[in-house]
Parts: C-alpha cells; structure tokens; sequence
C-alpha cells in the first residue's frame, strides 16, 4: 500500500517539480499532494520515540534521531516517511513558471550514506514497535558520485549503489574521532534492494551529464 501511494505522489509531483529546492521543499510538496489527494492528516518533522524494550535503540540519547520527517494518518492507520535529497551541482527550470533553482554540489558522502542507513534502522524499529501500520524511505538524487561509490577501509557495508541487494544484518563502519578510528554499528534486520527509477531529466547544458538526471528510491520498510 505505501509503496504505491509514494510512486503515485511523485508522479504527481514530477509535473510541476523536475527538482526541488531543498530537502525541506521536497518533504512539504510531498506531504501536500498526500493531503490533498488521498486527504490525509499528515504532520511535518514529527516526534515519535518508540518504547520498545532495553537494549534497543530506544536508548539513543540524541532524541532529534526519534524525529519522523512525515506522518500521515487515514482510516486510523499510520503512514510513516523518511527522506533524503542529496544534490549535485545543476540549474533547474521550474516548467511553466519564471523559476530557476540553482542546486550544488553536496559534501560527505560517507555521511550521507550513514544517515540513509539510520533512517531505514528508525522505521524499522518504528514499524516493529506499532508505531505506525506502514513506513517507507524515500530519496531522490542526481548524485550519483555519493550513490555509486564504492566504499573502502571497511565502510562497504554502507553502499547504496544501484541494483545493491541488502541481505539484511547488522551495518559497521568505522569513524575518527580524537585521531582514533572506531567502529559504528546500525541494525538493519531485513533485506532492501536499491532500485533506482528515472525521475526527470534536467536541460542544463552547462551541467555534467550525469547531473542532469534525477532518479528515484521508494524503500518500504519490512
């Protein structure tokens, strides 16, 4: 159900939207279209801990990790959204309006990857704990540098690259922190392939090939 609700809000945005602004942009259109075609409640950057038991990842102190970017409600049923919107360096026209938005290009993207991983790790444990009846990761990017790197010195576990079939188990990788390397694990208990879909195509002659074509992930969360 959630799957096709996401695919059937971004072919409504991708009408008026071959890109957005800013991450933010992106969740409000989103959110928009779900209010005002499927007539959902939804709420923007909501709180929603889970209370599920010790030892689980309830125990975070950042409480900020516990925050939801979108919930919708129908029908007494939850509908749970993480997004992500990594960006490279392309000017977009907005269709039919006197807009240009000039997006750059994103740095990290060892971070990125990290933080698309705990998403996929909070809506699982979200699910799991009956905090929402369906939840779903969504990103849409035309950085493909971030997207098909391959990861070194034991970070490979956090490629997101296209076609990558997840097994499922638990994701370590290794940070600096005061000249020490350490590692990091998140838990991902099921499986997830990364099947990209092509969103739009941008004319921007001025831009890499690869920067003009922005494509797709709809994860929904097992």
């Amino acid at each position: 159900m959630i799957e096709q609700i996401a695919n059937d809000v971004l072919n409504e945005l991708k009408k008026k939207y071959p890109a957005f602004l800013i991450e933010s942009h992106f969740q409000y259109e989103f959110a928009f279209v779900l209010a005002d075609k499927y007539g959902m409640d939804v709420h923007l950057e909501r709180y929603a801990k889970s209370t599920s038991g010790k030892n689980s990842i309830e125990e975070r102190e950042d409480k900020n990790y516990w925050r939801v970017d979108l919930e919708a409600i129908c029908d007494n049923k939850s509908y749970m959204f993480e997004f992500k919107y990594p960006t490279a360096k392309v000017d977009v026209k907005l269709p039919n309006r006197n807009i240009t938005l000039h997006l750059k290009d994103q740095v990290g993207g060892k971070k990125k990857k990290i933080e698309i991983w705990k998403d996929i790790e909070k809506l699982e444990e979200l699910k799991k704990n009956g905090k929402c009846t369906e939840a779903c990761f969504i990103m849409l990017t035309n950085d493909w540098g971030t997207v098909n790197s391959h990861s070194r010195n034991g970070n490979s576990d956090l490629d997101i690259y296209e076609g990558r079939d997840y097994a499922g188990g638990d994701i370590s990788y290794t940070v600096t922190q005061s000249k020490q390397q350490m590692t990091r694990t998140i838990h991902i208990t099921n499986p997830y392939t990364f099947d990209y879909k092509l969103y739009s195509t941008i004319n921007d002659p001025n831009a890499k090939k690869e920067n003009r074509i922005f494509k797709s992930l709809i994860l929904p969360i097992k």
